[in-house]
């Protein structure tokens, strides 16, 4: 009987026992709903093969069988996007789950990219454990996973396989259709559409296009779908009008500012001329200013450029000298010798352009770019390239790329009209009080603006071997009346500077005027052709990395002021 008895109690407690089991909750309910990110390594996610850094997921089990999946953050343009998805318990606490979703409204990019509606289908596959570990993979397919626009930290651009940053590229739908925009980028084309760019499962995609100005442009690309960058290469060759028939090496023109003879008869092409031509010779005119302009900058250009390269791919590039040695072939202007000046001005009067700088610099690619429309040269300067450039040279990062991005960018936003409210407010900062601009002409500064855009405009001619850029009276005629403000301010300067030391005086005899006004004067009323040009020759011989002895100059001595000046003009007949 006892043994009988206790075989009813081990039953009882059996049964107890195996009652108390059937209450444990099913481990399907045992899964998180908190949100889990990959930043605390709870979440491992990837998009298309990338890793996802900042990404965040949310796991809602309805059943064994059913549930949901919201990504967040995850997919570029949707802040959440939820998935329905099949779930399969495996072992210890882990289940497997698979989905898709079509999202059929555009990401929240598509409003800056002005793009159209766009559509992308998102399959997920990945796993989920009670602890809260969950592994998740995502495939997106459709444009709408990569519309936006994409620029600074999210933009990876080269020209060339050579850095190009502070430019922009957008990828939008139109009509169904993706097109990949390009801005900035091509020099002559600041904005160039590419369309029907399908990138494909890895966000990959290639092409070849002609832009509207005839430029033949190949490009490669891949969307990264972790990191949200574009990654591109662009490699264009300028069309045959936009080469303009100049695309080679041109040396700096070493011809004589003059002919050698007893008459003085300019050269066309010195490195560097000026004409001021009168339409009275009778009267006062800029004749003497621009023979000595002629002839004193020329002696300094040979010095500061030897060749330029306009390379067919839009990239221009140039062999240039060492600034610091001409700084060191000025006179002490703080402190002036007249007799060591007035010698330093002969020799820049002399006809002949013998270069004496000791090293030459070759520019590396990407810090300008050209290119030729119509009867005009664009010369396109990076600007944020040119100030890394700098800062590199001078091991200075005072003043960053991305700061004088910025306020150019700022700048450009103002109308014409605040622009010259706001340069009169910080010209007296920069020590040039007395000067306002208010009745500037707002288009000169639209004009500039626009030079950010298309380059900055020259005029060109080819003359056998010889190319020559320059401006004539048409277009410095908006910028001469900006100049002619300045003029007051400079003419205060020149007379303080002439009360402590008159030999200054003989300034205004040797340039054939009596004060700075006479200028606008003579712009008015008496200038019928005017010229700024850099000339090069492509058989010119290339300046030699080699110094010259310095030739010994003996300052020539005057009793008068008057000697001195008709020395000079002697000089500049």
């Amino acid at each position: 009987m006892k043994k009988l008895f206790r075989l009813f109690s081990l039953l009882a407690v059996a049964g107890f026992m195996t009652a108390c089991g059937s209450d444990d909750p099913e481990a399907w309910t045992q899964l998180p709903k908190e949100e889990i990110s990959t930043e605390s390594g709870a979440l491992s996610l990837t998009i298309n093969g990338q890793a996802a850094q900042t990404a965040s997921a949310k796991f809602n089990a309805i059943n064994d069988t059913t549930g949901v999946i919201t990504l967040l953050n995850a997919i570029p343009g949707y802040n959440e996007v939820p998935i329905n998805v099949k779930m399969a318990e495996q072992n210890n606490g882990m289940f497997q789950f698979k989905g898709t979703a079509d999202l059929t409204t555009a990401p929240s990019r598509a409003a800056e990219a002005k793009s159209d509606k766009a559509f992308m289908t998102v399959d997920v596959t990945g796993s989920i454990t009670t602890d809260g570990k969950a592994m998740v993979t995502v495939t997106a397919s459709g444009a709408a996973f990569y519309i936006g626009v994409y620029r600074n930290d999210s933009l990876s651009l080269t020209y060339c396989d050579i850095p190009c940053p502070g430019r922009v590229v957008a990828y939008a739908a139109a009509n169904d259709v993706p097109v990949l925009t390009l801005m900035g980028v091509i020099p002559g084309d600041y904005t160039v559409a590419i369309p029907a760019v399908y990138p494909d499962g890895n966000g990959s995609f290639s092409g070849e296009t002609t832009t509207p100005n005839g430029t033949s442009l190949t490009y490669t690309g891949k969307f990264n779908a972790g990191s949200g960058v574009l990654e591109m290469n662009v490699v264009p060759v300028l069309g045959v009008a936009a080469q303009g028939g100049i695309a080679k090496t041109w040396n700096l023109s070493l011809d004589p500012e003059s002919d050698v003879n007893n008459d003085y008869a300019p050269s066309d092409y010195p490195p560097f001329r000026m004409v001021w031509a009168p339409k009275n010779e009778e009267e006062m005119n800029a004749g003497q200013i621009a023979t000595l302009a002629s002839r004193a900058l020329s002696h300094f250009m040979v010095d500061l450029l030897s060749n330029i390269t306009l390379n067919a791919n839009g990239t221009l590039t140039a062999k240039y000298g060492d600034i610091n040695y001409v700084k060191s072939q000025l006179p002490d202007f703080s402190n002036p010798n007249m007799g060591q000046l007035i010698g330093w001005f002969f020799g820049l009067l002399d006809v002949n352009m013998k270069p004496t700088q000791p090293t030459w610099l070759e520019s590396p690619a990407g810090l300008a770019y050209w290119y030729c429309k119509g009867e005009y040269f664009y010369f396109v300067p990076d600007i944020m390239q040119i100030v890394a450039q700098a800062n590199k040279d001078n091991a200075d990062d005072e003043m960053s790329p991305e700061m004088i991005m910025g306020l150019i960018s700022q700048l450009a936003q103002m109308k014409p009209e605040e622009l010259l409210n706001y340069a009169n407010q910080i010209l007296p900062s920069l020590g040039l009080q007395g000067v306002d601009l208010s009745d500037i002409n707002p288009e000169t500064i639209r004009t500039i603006l626009s030079w950010l855009q298309t380059g900055v405009p020259l005029r060109y001619k080819v003359d056998g071997n010889y190319l020559s850029l320059y401006v004539d009276k048409e277009m410095a005629e908006p910028f001469m009346t900006v100049i002619f403000k300045f003029f007051p301010m400079l003419q205060g300067i020149l007379d303080k500077a002439a009360e402590e030391n008159p030999m200054m005086s003989m300034m205004w005899g040797l340039l054939g005027i009596n004060k700075l006004a006479d200028l606008q004067t003579i712009w008015t009323d008496n200038t019928a052709e005017f010229k700024i040009a850099i000339n090069f020759n492509d058989n010119a011989p290339a300046p030699a990395s080699i110094r010259r002895a310095a030739k010994k100059e003996t300052a020539p001595t005057f009793n008068t002021p008057e000697e001195a000046i008709n020395a000079f003009k002697a000089m500049l007949r």
